[in-house]
Order: C-alpha cells, then sequence, then structure tokens
C-alpha cells in the first residue's frame, strides 16, 4: 500500500491529516482481516514550488522557504 506522506512545510491541519489517518485505519482493517499489508509512505513536498513555473526566479521550493522562516536549512 503507497500513499503520500504529511505535509512537513508548513502546520498540519486536519486537511492534511486525513490521508495519515484514512491509510492508518484501511492497513489495520487489513491486517485485522488478515490480509498481509506493506505500507509505504514518502514525504513529497520537496520540489514544489511557491509559485510561478520550475526556472521563474520568482518561484522557491515550499520546504526551502518554510526552512528559511525559522533560520534553518531544508538541506
Amino acid at each position: 500500500m503507497y500513499n503520500c506522506g504529511p505535509t512537513v512545510y508548513d502546520e498540519q491541519h486536519i486537511g492534511n491529516m486525513f490521508s495519515q489517518v484514512f491509510t492508518n485505519t484501511l492497513r489495520r482493517t487489513l491486517e485485522a482481516w488478515n490480509y498481509k499489508v506493506v505500507q509505504v509512505v514518502n514525504i513529497t513536498d520537496v520540489g514544489h514550488l511557491t509559485g510561478g513555473d520550475v526556472g521563474d526566479d520568482n518561484s522557491e521550493d515550499k520546504m526551502e522557504a518554510a526552512a528559511a522562516k525559522t533560520g534553518v536549512s531544508a538541506h
């Protein structure tokens, strides 16, 4: 079972958490029904731009922008 991971560049809210809650519930239900489940969760937010197109001088990676606000590096 493959699903996207959490949003890591901003605060979590109920809309972000729905995917994690749903897939966790689905996995547990399938396991309770004796299915063998392998779950893979990724983090897909690297490379998502704040605006503009790739290569546009006005765009910035969302994760790097959030890291800069808190004074840390995304690298």
